[in-house]
């Protein structure tokens, strides 16, 4: 970012989210969205308690709000895939 406010770099990518909504109001700026492929996702030692039993985990993973992870940490920039 530091080179793109410089002017020494004309492209960037993967800009933080927090940076994003600074950039489209730049009038130099012009701030595309593309798809990516980027998950996140927390690992969980499922050889220990308790989420060595599925149903802790399954319930774990339905009880994590997406949506509001998109809308409010990613800033609405980000689609939700249903859980499995």
């Amino acid at each position: 970012m530091a080179e793109l406010r410089t002017g020494r770099a004309h492209i960037v990518k993967s800009v933080p989210v927090e940076m994003v909504k600074e950039l489209e109001s730049d009038p130099v700026a012009t701030v595309v969205a593309a798809k990516g492929i980027r998950q996140v996702y927390y690992p969980l030692n499922t050889l220990k308690k308790p989420f060595d039993d599925v149903r802790v985990r399954r319930a774990l993973n339905y009880a994590v709000d997406r949506e509001a992870i998109v809308r409010y940490v990613l800033d609405g920039r980000g689609e939700v895939r249903p859980a499995r």
